[in-house]
């Protein structure tokens, strides 16, 4: 599996994820409920995430972990894979940060870690979504 696949399909485990459990934790021997609808775009919390997109919704940034953080540790410097790495690790911890991501993939404007991806992965997912690079 290539890169932009692998990270096409870690956002989608993530997405399900989000929609599928209470606060983000499963309970140990559980698994999440499978979705009923034939169409995932057709779940309520998907339909809000896609007009967020299509409209530039930046709304979800007041319920973002990284909010009132030092903006340069999500700005690292070529070499800096430690501060990367703790830009990341809040990232993951973030209860909005599917939707920081998907705000960010189609903006190449966007610089430094979005959503828990760096300026590469994003490109990378502009590339295969048919997006402009």
């Amino acid at each position: 599996m290539s890169e932009p696949e692998y990270i096409q399909r870690r956002l989608e485990v993530l997405k399900y994820r989000a929609a599928h459990t209470s606060g983000g934790e499963l309970a140990y021997g559980t698994r999440p409920k499978k979705p009923t609808l034939k169409n995932a775009a057709e779940r309520p919390n998907n339909l809000a995430r896609a007009n967020r997109r299509s409209t530039g919704d930046s709304s979800f940034m007041q319920h973002a972990a990284c909010r009132g953080m030092d903006p340069n540790m999500f700005h690292p410097e070529k070499g800096e894979s430690l501060v990367y790495a703790k830009a990341r690790a809040v990232c993951m911890g973030c209860p909005v940060r599917i939707d920081c991501a998907e705000y960010a993939i189609p903006q190449a404007s966007c610089v430094g870690v979005w959503g828990g991806l760096s300026e590469q992965e994003r490109r990378a997912l502009r590339i295969k979504r048919g997006l402009a690079a």
